[in-house]
């Protein structure tokens, strides 16, 4: 028979676990959004249309060729 202890240690670690997890993402989401909003707002403001891919920020101008990528930290 498994001790009642036991069970409780392991679902506060998985509690634990769990609640970092979605810290880190929360976090993660967010620095992604600011980073994109940096290469619409900031970087390519003059053109038309930009991307955001992957920490690159790609322009796009009105003929739809796209400009050299900018790395975003």
């Amino acid at each position: 028979m498994v001790n009642w202890k036991l069970i409780a240690i392991v679902f506060i670690v998985l509690f634990v676990l769990e609640t970092s997890y979605m810290a880190y993402s929360i976090s993660y989401y967010n620095s992604e959004v600011e980073n994109q909003n940096e290469c619409f707002y900031d970087i390519c403001s003059t053109y038309p249309d930009a991307y955001y891919d992957l920490g690159v920020c790609y322009c796009v101008d009105e003929y739809n060729n796209w400009e050299d990528g900018i790395l975003i930290d």
